[in-house]
């Protein structure tokens, strides 16, 4: 099956192809307040982004709902991930994809 991607997904996917461009990941995150983060990515760019409308579905649940567990986020393998298993796609953070679980057509609630 095909995956149903966005046509923003398509362009910048066609873009990194046609330029060669490397993948850029997540080199390191630091907590600010609430569920902000400032990540610096392997480009040597930094955002500063709110992880709320990210934190969707039953996996990021004890997440959403535990600031100590949101604070135990670390990099692995160049994205943000839980001991839970939950992880961030860093596509999603830095080109801003829309995130897989939004391509089910199911909404979770905050």
């Amino acid at each position: 099956m095909k995956p149903r991607w966005s046509s923003a997904t398509w362009q910048a996917l066609n873009i990194g192809m046609r330029d060669n461009e490397l993948l850029v990941r997540v080199q390191s995150v630091e907590l600010r307040e609430g569920y902000t983060i400032n990540v610096l990515f392997t480009d040597g760019s930094q955002r500063e982004i709110n992880l709320i409308p990210y934190l969707k579905g039953p996996i990021f649940d004890p997440i959403r709902v535990d600031q100590a567990l949101f604070g135990s986020m670390q990099v692995e393998e160049g994205t943000i991930a839980w001991p839970n298993g939950a992880d961030i796609d860093p596509d999603v953070l830095y080109y801003g994809f829309t995130p897989a679980w939004a391509d089910t057509g199911r909404d979770y609630p905050l």
